[in-house]
This record gives C-alpha cells, structure tokens and sequence, in this order.
C-alpha cells in the first residue's frame, strides 16, 4: 500500500473511486479553480460531508466564509465599512 502526505503533513492511504464522466469534471473544475489536486478537493468534500457540523470548532466554521466576496476593490479589507455601508 503506498502512503501519503497532505499538505498539513497527515499521512495518506491509497484509495481508488469510480466516478462518472460529469463528477469528475465537476472535481477537476474545483481543483482548477482553487489550484489545488482533484485528491485535495475530494478530502476536503469527504471531511466536509462527514464531519458532524455541531462539533467542529465555530471559528474554523466562520473562517470557511472568509474572502468569498470578491468586490473588485483591493482596499476591500480595510474599508469594508464603504463597501457594507456605501
């Protein structure tokens, strides 16, 4: 069996999946987007799926929302005050 490491350093086992034409692109266009493996996307839906929600720590729960509002404005972040308000 060959073994792995993530990008947090976990060790990682071989697992093979069968997945239909449209899955896959579904995955292989996440990865692309983000820049990351189809394997990295797929851990990461996996953990998502699995995970009970109540007991996953609240603040990792709120940094998941972090940066998913894209303004245009690269002053977005230190003036989000005139970005919410006008």
């Amino acid at each position: 069996m060959h073994r792995y490491r993530s990008r947090k350093g976990e060790k990682l086992e071989r697992t093979q999946i069968s997945l239909s034409k449209e899955e896959r692109a579904l995955i292989q266009k996440v990865a692309d987007k983000e820049g990351v493996s189809m394997s990295y996307v797929i851990r990461e839906a996996v953990r998502h799926y699995c995970t009970d929600p109540d007991s996953e720590d609240p603040w990792e729960r709120l940094m998941d929302i972090v940066g998913v509002i894209d303004t245009g404005d690269p002053r977005s972040s230190v003036d989000h005050d005139k970005v919410i308000y006008g």
